[in-house]
């Protein structure tokens, strides 16, 4: 054989090698990638198992209703994610499983993708919820889940009070397992039953009086307006409380005798209807200074003689209350729209340069004060 011939069947037996050596060193690379992929889809499905059960096991200490995210990272292989019974397996393109139990019900479905996935989950009567609520729900099971309102006669506590502006009647549970208010009934302005959102409604006034409205007197009404939804009360016809019909002027004070004396302070009825003045709280600040006589047009209405029987008797010191008594009447009237003077309240002593407040009290329990006065010379 020629050295060339030689030389060329060599040159053929390394190439040979070497394509063989190649073909060895591929085969033991793709199984090794082969390895370490399926290692880590392995460790990121069961992180994701651990996500997944972390989230549900505090939904499910927190009670029904609770909810939460998930942020769930699915390897690139999984094929898909069963919740079923109190087991939850994802599924590789390979047929290859990872599974995860836990000690409560699973339901739910969620979207496969790559990478992050967000899942919302929530807790209901039945168990653990992943994904969309309405998916975990069986209209008919006895069970509310999801987001279903009822199931048959379990209303979940509800009235038709609770579920709608109503004001009565009978819930019940549609087959769709949504609240059926055919039957409920809703307020009505004008039937004369005071309802739901209703201060009134017509002759039906709750109990309630022009007096516990905050007026005196004077008839209550229901005002149900043409085609309102509620009724109001009408206190068009009551009558306010006596002491704010009251006017006070004390602007025309003056001091007389030995500066014990003030006079010339008016009061005035600013209403169309009489009001009575039972008597009155007078104070100032020297208690050792005796009040010994309140007149009103003329007319004594209370003093230190007591010749009427006065309630309390003798002098008073500061701060007293006066209750107004004289001939034939234990009240002052103030007839509508007219005023009268206060021409009289004595002191045992000067209150020149004291400052005063006058209280004028009425019979329905009501007061009128002053603003503080200083008389002077």
């Amino acid at each position: 054989m020629s050295m060339k011939a030689q030389g060329t069947i060599e040159a053929i037996i390394a190439v040979a090698i070497g394509l063989v050596v190649i073909v060895i060193i591929g085969t033991f690379v793709g199984n090794t990638n082969s390895n370490v992929q399926g290692t880590t889809s392995t460790q990121v499905a069961r992180s994701a198992l651990d996500e997944l059960t972390a989230v549900g096991n505090e939904l499910n200490s927190q009670g029904t209703g609770s909810k939460s995210q998930v942020d769930l990272s699915l390897p690139a292989d999984v094929k898909e994610v069963i919740f079923s019974g109190n087991t939850m397996t994802f599924r590789f393109n390979s047929g290859q499983t990872s599974t995860r139990s836990v000690p409560y019900k699973v339901y739910g479905q969620v979207n496969i993708s790559e990478g992050k996935n967000y899942i919302t989950a929530q807790a209901l009567d039945s168990g653990i919820c992943y994904g969309d609520p309405t998916l975990c729900s069986t209209c008919g099971d006895d069970i509310i889940a999801g987001f279903e309102e009822c199931e048959g006669s379990n209303l979940a506590g509800k009235t038709c009070w609770d579920v709608g502006n109503f004001d009565r009647g009978t819930l019940s549970c549609s087959s769709t397992c949504r609240y059926n208010t055919s039957l409920c009934i809703p307020p009505v302005c004008g039937n004369n039953l005071k309802e739901r959102g209703e201060a009134c409604d017509g002759t039906d006034l709750a109990g309630e009086t022009c007096r516990t409205q905050g007026w005196w007197l004077g008839p209550l009404s229901c005002y149900n307006p043409p085609g309102a939804s509620q009724c109001t009360f009408d206190t068009s016809q009551c009558i306010p409380a006596q002491s704010l019909c009251l006017g006070v002027d004390i602007s025309t004070i003056a001091l007389e005798a030995t500066d014990n004396r003030i006079k010339f302070i008016t009061a005035t009825n600013l209403c169309p209807f009489p009001i009575y003045v039972a008597g009155a709280n007078i104070s100032w600040d020297d208690p050792t200074n005796l009040l010994e006589a309140v007149q009103i047009d003329g007319s004594v209405k209370w003093g230190y003689n007591c010749n009427w029987g006065c309630v309390p008797l003798g002098r008073q010191p500061s701060d007293t209350i006066v209750n107004f008594s004289g001939t034939n009447t234990l009240l002052f009237t103030l007839p509508p729209l007219s005023s009268s003077i206060f021409d009289k309240i004595d002191w045992k002593k000067s209150v020149e340069g004291t400052e005063i407040v006058l209280g004028f009290m009425f019979n329905d329990s009501s007061v009128n004060w002053s603003l503080p006065f200083t008389p002077e010379d």
